[in-house]
């Protein structure tokens, strides 16, 4: 069948068309989960461009001051976010923008890549197999994770390089030379830079040799294939250095569970019904929910069944790999492509995650467009029923999607649809019960924190204290904070919780206790830092509270109170300079804080710079017309502020 529409135009309407399927996406906000410390309330994001987050971008992870705001090495997708603030501020609608567009671009450049490399091996049937596999990719519903979760900018980041760098690979492949092997590192590692899910892309290069490049003949296997993979090796040696940053980061940040937590063999038991499962999901996508509930400890007979099916499917595709060579590619792309996200590293508990499947689930798209047809008896192979039945998949699986990116508008529907759809989902439980708590619907927080306490009981312990702690019921509120630590005796922020409580009720000396504990199981827990300065600040030993809120600012840069409480101190040390740095930095974090600008005011007037201060108070009178401190400080060295406009608050 001849093709119909130019190759530009048909890429241009798959990515048009793919990104349309999310477009409900415009209407949604940010939920809370991640999307909170990573770009709403992350200080570096939230600047733009500038030179410090331009510095911190491709620097946290040497310091220590990366986690909550990163959680590996990802300078590009902190780029890209910067540049969503310069341009849409803090508005969703902008941000959701930009992962659509990058996905309907990542859907185009997909197909393009597959008819190019597949156009002297597939006939005139390689341009429609390349449009439906790229189709298939871009609409299924288990792409809506990845693009409508503003935390997954990396996903469509890290798709981009990865179609661009097959993209440059063709082009070396065609007229090798140095200068375009070049070209394919320098964007392998932009892709490395967007997300550290790309160090699989340089096996996936020397599957594509195989087919559809045709660069290793048969009966040379060996030989040619020692000499394609030393051909990338630098590209090798790039994944390499990717995946030890990305374990040191992990290590750094204590996500990385450790062998004795979790040992190899239950990894390789849990990776193997996973393969499975999420092989299951590109005919099957449900239940779709963020988050999913952990993996459970798998029977033996499943476990053994599953490892059956992949090594039967993996059987299949090596003796079929003559006669039909895409079979191996797509298995083995799909296969290898998961393997960093499977469990057997594991950075924290991995459940079946959606979003795992942006970049494995191709090499599955490449098998279905490719066999299928190949497989169908000679009369099923009809042009006009092959089209209708591509339409009808296609139609389902955007159908899908749309239904399912509503469940994403706010983190109430989001988690109660996770909790409707899984069992024993504690995450979902628990984020529920953070989000209605955070909506002020505290009996409904309750109902499922208390759900969330029957599967982990120590940190829902801690989360009834907190919604106590709100209601004014501080004993009840202390009673669960100290069974969370009876049930976990090394929860930082349980301690810390206990302490600020006990704090509230005039027990300074036990509150000191507990924010020490916090400490000695977490040394950088920035908030019991802040807490333990400010007692140590109320108890006249100024010296150690400013070593502290140093420490704190250090643990987590965004803590803003910090800073105006050293600044307090630095000014009633008569070292203003050194104050004004303070109190400038509590403004920036959170504008809004008054007394941070009579402050302000204050010590800029001190120092003989009597128009910034009125600046300063004026701002304070904005913000809080009764100030009163702020105008007297005002009158004093200016005179009353000036009348209100018609209309405005005094």
């Amino acid at each position: 069948m001849r093709p119909r529409l130019p190759r530009a135009a048909l890429a241009l309407l798959l990515a048009a068309g793919s990104a349309a399927v999310y477009g409900g996406a415009l209407a949604h906000g940010f939920v809370d989960f991640d999307d909170g410390h990573f770009v709403q309330d992350n200080p570096f994001v939230r600047e733009g461009l500038t030179a410090r987050s331009l510095r911190w971008a491709f620097t946290a992870h040497l310091t220590f001051n990366a986690w909550p705001y990163l959680d590996y090495w990802q300078p590009v997708t902190v780029l890209s976010r910067l540049v969503d603030v310069e341009l849409f501020g803090m508005d969703p609608r902008g941000h959701h923008a930009t992962n659509m567009l990058l996905h309907g671009l990542n859907t185009g450049l997909l197909f393009l890549v597959l008819e190019s490399m597949t156009r002297t091996t597939s006939g005139p049937g390689g341009y429609w197999r390349s449009a439906f596999a790229a189709a298939l990719w871009g609409v299924h519903p288990l792409r809506v994770e990845s693009v409508v979760w503003i935390t997954e900018r990396k996903d469509m980041l890290a798709g981009l390089f990865w179609m661009l760098t097959l993209m440059a690979y063709h082009r070396y492949v065609r007229a090798p030379g140095a200068l375009r092997m070049a070209a394919v590192a320098a964007v392998l590692a932009l892709g490395l830079m967007s997300k550290p899910f790309v160090i699989t892309l340089p096996f996936v290069l020397v599957l594509l040799d195989y087919w559809p490049l045709h660069r290793i003949a048969p009966g040379q296997g060996a030989r040619q294939l020692t000499r394609l993979i030393a051909e990338k090796s630098l590209l090798f040696a790039m994944s390499a250095a990717a995946t030890v940053i990305g374990i040191r980061a992990q290590v750094r940040t204590g996500l990385l569970i450790t062998l004795e937590s979790e040992p190899l063999s239950g990894r390789v038991a849990g990776a193997a019904v996973d393969y499975v499962r999420y092989l299951a999901k590109l005919a099957w996508p449900y239940p779709m929910a963020l988050p999913q509930p952990y993996s459970p400890h798998w029977a033996p007979a499943i476990v053994f069944g599953c490892a059956a099916i992949l090594g039967l499917a993996t059987l299949l595709a090596w003796t079929q790999a003559r006669r039909r060579p895409y079979l191996p590619v797509g298995w083995l792309w799909f296969l290898g492509v998961l393997a960093p996200v499977i469990g057997l590293v594991q950075p924290g508990q991995i459940p079946l995650t959606d979003r795992y499947t942006y970049l494995p689930h191709i090499g599955l798209a490449i098998v279905v467009a490719w066999g299928i047809p190949d497989v169908l008896p000679a009369p099923l192979r009809n042009a006009r029923w092959l089209a209708a039945a591509a339409a009808t998949v296609l139609v389902a699986c955007a159908t899908a999607s749309v239904a399912q990116a509503r469940y994403w508008k706010d983190s109430v529907t989001l988690f109660e649809h996770a909790v409707a759809v899984t069992r024993d989902n504690f995450v979902a439980h628990y984020n529920l019960g953070d989000a209605l708590a955070a909506r002020g619907r505290n009996a409904e927080a309750l109902v499922h924190f208390d759900r969330a306490r029957s599967i982990r009981p120590a940190p829902s312990e801690n989360s009834i204290g907190s919604v106590l702690a709100t209601q004014g019921r501080l004993d009840e509120a202390v009673a669960h904070y100290r069974e969370a630590v009876r049930l976990d005796p090394r929860y930082a922020d349980a301690y810390n919780n206990l302490g600020v409580l006990l704090a509230r009720q005039g027990n300074r000396a036990e509150a000191r206790r507990q924010y020490q504990e916090a400490l000695r199981h977490r040394p950088r827990h920035a908030d019991a830092l802040y807490n333990l300065a400010r007692l140590e600040a109320a108890d006249g030993r100024p010296d150690e509270a400013r070593a502290l809120f140093a420490s704190a600012l250090e643990a987590n840069p965004g803590l803003d109170g910090a800073y105006y409480s050293r600044a307090n101190l630095l000014a009633a040390a008569g070292r203003f300079p050194e104050a004004e740095a303070d109190y400038r930095n509590a403004v920036r974090l959170r504008p809004e804080n008054a007394d941070a600008h009579n402050n302000l005011g204050r010590v800029l007037a001190l120092q003989g710079r009597p128009r910034e201060a009125l600046a300063e108070y004026d701002a304070a009178l904005r913000l809080a017309p009764d100030h009163a401190l702020a105008r007297a400080n005002r009158a004093e060295l200016a005179g009353p502020p000036p009348a209100p406009a018609p209309g405005e608050r005094r």
